[in-house]
């Protein structure tokens, strides 16, 4: 082995030998050099090393009691996990971080959140009832199987959206912006799908199991002071899934289809469009090359049909 014929470099060949100190090695000779200084390990503390996986924080089966999760008590990279509390209030200060905030069949729950979601993101799963005041970016909230939950933002601007699917009664609150007040859940998102006046929402649409989006409905570009973008109150749309899997809405399925209509208008693709006929006239292309151009344009068209077929369904 190499161990024999140099030991002085393959003195440790494996984990079970001990570590020797390193030293400065005669090339020549394999020795050490005269006068050359050992390599001694630092004194002192070793340094923590950054934890890079997430760890779960778990609070399970607490009741009645009030945990303050302060910065020393919560490892590096965590994930909050609350599961089978009931009148539980947890406290997250300012200087605390955590991944994500995620509760599960939880009676009376209470979060306050002042410190850092770095996910901004706070899961609710089948709890009766929950309390939650965000004084931090808290932008999407996803709430499956709850029964009341009372959501208050001290600020608008940390809020982006919340998803819900079979919650009994939601309100949302912002301190700072009083108009934006929603109260929502099944009893209500029942009688909204069942007006026809409402383009937001399919008429008839059996709303147990469907998922629902809110988030603040923006003013058309130049209504706003300034020709700026303004808040105009809380939209709430039912969710579909497009051919691709991909969640969108009524509103938003019918924007795409005309703006990428209009699009390829500019563009002149399509079939006998101006752009097509340029590219497939050109000498230069191969007969592979246009066939492969021509299907562009027709998966284009199709995109566009299916997106419009998806707005009007």
């Amino acid at each position: 082995t190499l161990r024999k014929p140099v030991p002085a470099v393959w003195a440790r060949l494996l984990r079970a030998d001990a570590e020797l100190t390193p030293v400065l090695l005669d090339g020549r000779f394999g020795k050490p050099l005269e006068g050359a200084p050992s390599a001694e390990p630092a004194k002192g503390p070793k340094p923590k090393m950054p934890q890079s996986a997430v760890v779960p924080h778990l609070l399970s089966g607490l009741k009645g009691t009030t945990v303050e999760l302060t910065a020393e008590q919560l490892p590096p990279v965590a994930v909050l996990l609350i599961r089978d509390c009931s009148q539980l209030t947890v406290r997250l200060p300012p200087d605390a971080t955590v991944v994500k905030v995620s509760a599960d069949s939880c009676d009376g729950l209470t979060l306050e959140l002042a410190g850092r979601v770095t996910t901004e993101t706070l899961e609710l799963y089948k709890c009766t009832s929950a309390t939650i005041t965000a004084a931090t970016m808290l932008r999407t909230v996803q709430l499956d199987e709850c029964g009341t939950v009372a959501l208050t933002y001290l600020s608008a601007s940390h809020f982006e959206r919340v998803v819900q699917t079979n919650v009994s009664a939601l309100s949302l609150h912002f301190l700072d912006a009083s108009e934006l007040e929603l109260q929502s859940g099944l009893a209500t998102l029942l009688d909204l799908s069942a007006d026809p006046s409402r383009p937001e929402h399919t008429a008839g649409l059996p709303v147990a199991g469907e998922q629902f989006i809110t988030r603040v409905r923006p003013q058309p570009a130049g209504t706003g002071a300034g020709g700026q973008t303004a808040a105009h109150g809380l939209l709430t749309e039912h969710v579909r899934r497009l051919a691709n899997d991909f969640p969108s809405t009524q509103r938003e399925a019918r924007e795409y289809a005309e703006r990428t209509r209009v699009n390829l208008s500019l563009l002149g693709i399509g079939a006998g469009g101006a752009a097509l006929e340029v590219l497939t006239a050109s000498k230069e292309l191969t007969n592979e090359e246009r066939v492969r151009l021509e299907k562009l344009a027709a998966d284009a068209q199709a995109e566009v049909a299916a997106a419009a077929a998806a707005a009007e369904a």
